[in-house]
């Protein structure tokens, strides 16, 4: 009787979140998880964390002058995995690398993301991705990488104020469905 009263609610539930997609009434929000799943869990860069932690690797191979509390910043962000501290990472990480189009800051992309692309997909991650593309939804992501563009053929919109407001008149003129959007940036590996 108990298991019967629990599923009936999220049966109405299920009903209700696929009504929601099937009117087009729905964005679909990806984080590190596809990247991890095209790629396997043998690319640390894949992930946030991995990603800052080969990042702390990558300057003191590189003897790259860091200050201690910004290092402090970044293993914090690795420890929390909040969104909002990899975002702070990420714009020390920039700042430390001298920016974007600095020679370390491209070496480091190069030494990083760049390692996803030599990465051969995995078919879980493929049917992943194929099965995101199907639902003809919005994409929206935190990753810095483009592999859900590979894969779907989608164009990246890096995400700003700017950007939302033509996200939601593009929504109301179902242009979205040809698109990745971005929170923050995406790297393009040089």
């Amino acid at each position: 009787r108990v298991r019967r009263i629990m599923t009936q609610p999220l049966r109405r539930l299920k009903k209700n979140i696929q009504k929601i997609i099937q009117e087009g009434h729905a964005a679909i929000v990806c984080g590190t998880g596809v990247s991890l799943s095209v790629v396997g869990t043998g690319v640390q860069a894949a992930s946030w964390p991995g990603l800052i932690e080969e990042t702390i690797k990558f300057v003191n191979r590189h003897q790259v002058e860091v200050a201690d509390d910004n290092i402090q910043i970044l293993k914090q962000a690795v420890k929390t995995c909040c969104t909002e501290d990899f975002l702070n990472a990420y714009k020390i990480i920039a700042k430390i690398l001298g920016g974007k189009k600095h020679s370390q800051f491209q070496d480091w992309l190069n030494s990083t993301l760049g390692m996803l692309e030599k990465c051969n997909p995995t078919q879980y991650g493929l049917d992943l991705i194929s099965k995101i593309e199907a639902l003809h939804l919005p994409i929206l992501t935190t990753n810095l990488d483009g592999i859900i563009e590979e894969h779907t053929g989608r164009n990246a919109v890096v995400w700003s104020d700017e950007e939302a407001l033509l996200f939601i008149q593009a929504k109301a003129n179902d242009e979205v469905d040809d698109k990745v959007f971005h929170f923050m940036v995406i790297m393009p590996i040089p």
